[in-house]
């Protein structure tokens, strides 16, 4: 991964992914928690080369919004 990525969610920094780890800058509730880690997840994952980038958080929140319903499917 080039660079840093800054993960916004709701209009916050909520966390960074730097190389192959993600950092999250605040303190969340579980269901917004899972929701930015998927979004990490979703940056790590096209830095790895697993999706076309560039990373946007609209895309990375689509992404999150994916997983949780096959999380409770």
């Amino acid at each position: 991964m080039d660079g840093m990525t800054k993960i916004v969610y709701q209009g916050r920094l909520a966390a960074i992914v730097l190389a192959d780890q993600a950092i999250l800058t605040e303190e969340l509730s579980e269901q917004h928690e899972r929701t930015v880690k998927a979004m990490c997840l979703y940056a790590l994952e096209i830095a790895a080369g697993l999706y076309p980038g560039p990373y946007t958080d609209d895309h990375a929140l689509e992404y999150a919004r994916r997983a949780e319903r096959a999380r409770t499917a």
